[in-house]
């Protein structure tokens, strides 16, 4: 299972994707890790500009990666310190 979303974000993601010409917007994605994460155990959710630059947090749980996720796509901005402060991390 994989979601895509774009979301509006104030930063520069080194290759962020451009709407318009002057919307900058980046990707977020839900997904599994491995082919059978309810046994490995391991969901992602990651921001990425158009290029391989992202942030991203890895969990446990599907219903805790689900969350993190849905509680970005509310935000207005998804914007890198607001990933890191809730957990994220380059990669």
């Amino acid at each position: 299972m994989r979601y895509r979303v774009f979301k509006r974000t104030n930063d520069d993601w080194y290759g962020t994707f451009i709407l318009d010409g002057k919307c900058k917007l980046v990707e977020v994605v839900f997904s599994q890790t491995g082919p059978n994460p309810p046994i490995n155990g391991e969901w992602i959710v990651y921001a990425t500009g158009n290029d391989d630059y992202s942030i991203k947090k890895i969990f446990d749980s599907e219903s805790e990666a689900w969350l993190a996720f849905t509680t970005i796509l509310g935000w207005e901005f998804v914007d890198q310190q607001e990933l890191l402060d809730i957990g994220f991390i380059y990669d």
